[in-house]
């Protein structure tokens, strides 16, 4: 008899659930059951339901922790049900295509096309196939190595090199020459009006906390 039907047939005879407190032995997650031991030693009790319907995976189910203490119901001799848990280790809740799992330092979130999961130190997000992952302040899209350039610092070192360019070529329109020195006062001029000019540094201009 599945929990549904006991459910019923407990309202319709107007007996009371009788309730024992019990530590927990072995949890099988597949078959969202749990063995337990009554706490005033009585028989052991198998195969004791977490779910209401055990033949579906939709709802919400708790796992507890082995050895930890539960409070168990029987809705008849036959079905029992776990109805408060001290210690739960798992939680997982399912609505249609969504799917949430709880754990310690763990959350999975599932849609029909999406996923999140984060743990104590990394985040995925996966939305129909677009990736983006983050741990230890590297963000990485689509797992890939190659990084991403600082635009900020770019731009800086780029106007460091035009101002070089355009000092280049006003010295060389502006410089004064001086007749059969060889070239001597204009090369002396342009070296007057080229020096103090700060070259472009683009050792900064990699950003690799972002990957792509």
């Amino acid at each position: 008899m599945d929990i549904r039907n006991a459910i019923r047939q407990l309202a319709l005879s107007g007996s009371e659930m009788y309730l024992t407190v019990c530590t927990v032995d072995a949890v099988d997650e597949d078959a969202r059951t749990i063995d337990c031991t009554p706490i005033n030693e009585g028989a052991p009790l198998l195969a004791v339901n977490l779910q209401a319907d055990q033949n579906q995976t939709v709802g919400l189910v708790s796992f507890p922790a082995v050895g930890s203490e539960v409070v168990v119901g029987f809705l008849n001799p036959a079905v029992a049900v776990v109805v408060l848990a001290m210690e739960i280790t798992k939680s997982v809740i399912t609505i249609g295509d969504t799917e949430a799992t709880v754990e310690d330092n763990s959350v999975v979130l599932k849609t029909q096309k999406g996923s999140a999961t984060l743990t104590a130190d990394n985040l995925k997000i996966d939305i129909d196939g677009t990736t983006l992952e983050m741990k230890k302040g590297v963000s990485v899209w689509n797992g890939g190595s190659e990084t991403t350039a600082n635009a900020t610092e770019l731009q800086k070192q780029l106007n460091i090199c035009k101002a070089r360019i355009d000092a280049i070529i006003n010295a060389l329109k502006s410089s004064a020459v001086a007749p059969q020195d060889g070239g001597a006062t204009y090369k002396a001029n342009i070296s007057t009006a080229l020096s103090g000019l700060t070259s472009e540094d683009y050792s900064n201009m990699i950003d690799d906390k972002i990957k792509h």
